[in-house]
């Protein structure tokens, strides 16, 4: 919202007046500014009330950063749930435009990027064909129910293994240069971000698809 322009009366221009009337528009001016401050900050409170951040619930577990971490992942999940429950398979199989991916595709790529990370840094084998991810086809949302269920259950599994020691291990990733070699903590900050980015994706795939809007030929 933008602020509006005050413009103060400069009492050294003004024609010699009485003291008592200088000080009444001096007030007045000062009155204004104060309003316009008020209604500025008061529609910044709104525009933030209009707005909520989804922030996680606090971890279950022992409270530490690793524990912090997986449960964002957990966040994820559920967040991904929550935008494919009112999607029926057409719509999880809807794309955009030709040559985009559709919501099954998104989620099944963001779950095999976050298992081979989730692996990595738990110092269990990573296997992953990404080209897979990517080539699968139609899926039905119980498919993609069952492959959200599977995720929870490797965080679940490989929670006692991811510690702090983990967290400073380097690493690298099976679909990446070998050389390429981070702590554990790196991959799984990176990783959720790869996350959200694509939970941003599905958002609006969603958005697209329940608009009504006709892919292209």
């Amino acid at each position: 919202m933008a602020r509006a322009a005050i413009i103060k009366p400069s009492l050294a221009t003004i024609v010699p007046i009485s003291k008592g009337y200088a000080d009444r528009v001096t007030t007045a001016s000062q009155d204004m500014t104060n309003f316009c401050q008020r209604d500025f900050h008061r529609s910044q409170i709104i525009r933030a009330a209009q707005w909520v951040m989804p922030i996680p619930a606090p971890p279950s577990h022992r409270a530490n950063v690793a524990s912090a971490v997986l449960s964002l992942f957990g966040r994820v999940h559920d967040e991904v749930r929550a935008e494919i429950s009112h999607l029926d398979d057409a719509g999880l199989n809807w794309m955009p435009v030709s040559g985009t991916n559709s919501i099954a595709t998104i989620v099944t790529h963001l779950l095999g990027s976050e298992a081979e990370t989730l692996r990595s840094v738990a110092g269990v084998p990573a296997p992953r064909n990404r080209d897979d991810e990517f080539t699968q086809g139609p899926q039905r949302r119980l498919e993609i129910e069952k492959a959200l269920a599977a995720a929870d259950e490797l965080i679940a599994e490989l929670r006692a293994e991811i510690g702090p020691n983990r967290l400073r291990t380097l690493v690298a990733l099976p679909t990446l240069p070998a050389d390429d070699r981070r702590t554990g903590l790196v991959w799984l900050l990176g990783n959720y971000g790869h996350a959200r980015e694509h939970l941003g994706h599905i958002q609006l795939t969603s958005q697209l698809y329940q608009s009504g809007s006709v892919p292209l030929p």
